[in-house]
């Protein structure tokens, strides 16, 4: 891309008005659910006995309230299956939900522009080469980037063409 290209991109994009603090904001609430569920996941068989403990600690401990062993066996089951392949789902789900609504979604603007910063901070192109991908040039300057491109590809073979043969001439005084 071009100066010109990359200043229109910048300018629609609003990439000065960018704040960290409104990128951390959206990450948050997009990601949250996810971290938890991954947190949870994580932690495997230790998240089940915190979560007893913790049952344990609040109603017979704090409140005096002894619970059937039903109340424990059904929470364990309910955290068993939002880490497994239903909380991946419902997860999925709230994740699309946030960024699809109204006052919780991630604007596709402010999505477009933590892209464009972060493909851009790292110094990367977000865009290929011309070098690489010539196609999307027309008529005249095409055939000349593809030839470009073949002659380019012709050094390259040469050079490794002449090292064989510099190894070969080698070989050939070492045995003589």
């Amino acid at each position: 891309m071009n100066e010109y290209q990359k200043e229109q991109i910048r300018q629609a994009l609003e990439v000065e008005s960018l704040t960290g603090k409104t990128i951390r904001s959206a990450l948050l609430k997009a990601g949250a659910p996810t971290a938890i569920l991954a947190a949870i996941s994580v932690s495997g068989f230790g998240a089940f006995v915190a979560l007893t403990t913790i049952i344990h600690a609040i109603f017979t401990t704090i409140l005096g309230i002894t619970l059937p062993f039903a109340v424990y066996t059904s929470a364990t089951s309910i955290l068993g299956l939002l880490t497994g392949p239903i909380g991946g789902i419902l997860i999925f789900g709230i994740a699309s939900y946030q960024i699809l609504s109204g006052s919780r979604k991630l604007d596709r603007e402010l999505c477009a522009q933590v892209v464009w910063c972060s493909v851009t901070s790292y110094g990367n192109q977000f865009t290929p080469r011309d070098e690489e991908m010539p196609s999307y040039l027309y008529g005249k300057e095409r055939e000349i980037a593809e030839k470009e491109n073949i002659i380019k590809n012709l050094i390259v073979e040469n050079k490794k063409v002449d090292k064989e043969n510099e190894l070969l001439q080698q070989e050939k005084i070492s045995v003589v």
